[in-house]
């Protein structure tokens, strides 16, 4: 089941542009052995405000699989210059990493014996190029695994190259389940973010119209300050429709997790082979399927209510300015 978000959600992308926003930077790259993405976008100072992910290939054919490493960053940009660190990155890297944007893309430098991020040029993308990327490694996995399968050494048995099989694909549904997990956490958790957002939007009004209450004051003064309280409410938007960029994201990549989980399960059990552990990827399924439901209507709803409190926050600015204090009148 493809779930999309409906017609509403485009009132985001409306929003940040007529706020002067921008969508959030977002930058592949691969080398036939990892896929990376490094995205990230405006938030409060001081807080993680990007991803680092890193698809990587993990062991030999007929067992490889695929090793996911998802590391939250706080990213700096000066000019061209852009620098990503944070306390969990340590784990990937063991130091800060290092960016120059040039020409659209993105140069990474880091520290030796860190991998594809030591040195590579990711290039700007969408969430469906990374979908992509990430979908061509994975067949390459399967490739892989596939041909070491059909070309065993001659002692071994069919008994024992079905079991390969089957633990493989046991593996690798293991491995979907989390994904999946782990994705539908973070969508979940960026509504919660967007939720906040909206909250914002809505105290900055409110202090907009006390404001206003006080009148134009002497020479139109509190007219000055109720522009200001509309152009902390347009900002706040801003960062509402950056937020249902990232929930539009998210959906994607959930639904590209469902599609692969459901593959990967079919081939499971053509292998013979069946799920062990729990939870079920039935269930998994069913909980991110409902998860992308209720994100999609609590985006558009929040953009409705952000887009209400817009037209307000303009109306209010307007009317206290009036024509004598150089408003429309």
């Amino acid at each position: 089941m493809r779930l999309m978000l409906p017609v509403a959600i485009a009132s985001a992308a409306l929003l940040a542009a007529g706020c002067g926003g921008s969508r959030p930077a977002y930058y592949v790259g691969t080398d036939g052995s990892t896929v990376a993405l490094i995205r990230w976008s405006g938030t409060q100072t001081g807080q993680p405000n990007g991803t680092i992910i890193e698809n990587t290939l993990s062991g030999t054919a007929p067992t490889q699989t695929l090793t996911v490493q998802t590391i939250p960053v706080t990213v700096s940009v000066d000019g061209s210059d852009v620098s990503f660190t944070g306390g969990e990155l340590a784990a990937l890297t063991g130091a800060t990493i290092t960016g120059t944007l040039s020409g659209g893309t993105l140069r990474i430098s880091a520290p030796a014996a860190t991998g594809y991020l030591e040195s590579a040029v990711l290039r700007p993308a969408t969430a469906a190029v990374y979908d992509s990327d990430l979908a061509n490694l994975r067949q390459h996995v399967s490739r892989d695994n596939t041909a070491a399968r059909r070309s065993p050494p001659k002692q071994q048995s069919q008994h024992q190259e079905n079991a390969a099989e089957v633990a493989t694909d046991q593996q690798q549904v293991s491995t979907d389940i989390s994904t999946l997990q782990t994705d539908t956490a973070a969508m979940t958790a960026d509504v919660s973010q967007m939720s906040t957002d909206v909250l914002q939007v809505s105290t900055d009004l409110g202090e907009l119209k006390s404001d206003a209450a006080n009148g134009q004051g002497d020479s139109c003064d509190n007219v000055a300050t109720v522009d200001s309280d509309a152009t902390t409410v347009d900002d706040d938007g801003t960062t509402v429709g950056d937020d249902a960029t990232t929930i539009t994201d998210d959906v994607s990549t959930v639904q590209s997790d469902i599609t692969q989980l459901t593959s990967d399960l079919a081939t499971l059990q053509k292998d013979g082979g069946s799920v062990t552990g729990s939870p079920s990827p039935q269930t998994v399924i069913s909980e991110a399927q409902a998860a992308v439901t209720t994100a999609v209507s609590q985006a558009n709803s929040y953009i409705n209510t952000v887009n209400g409190y817009l037209q307000q926050a303009y109306t209010t600015a307007n009317d206290l300015a009036g024509s004598n204090c150089g408003g429309s009148g």
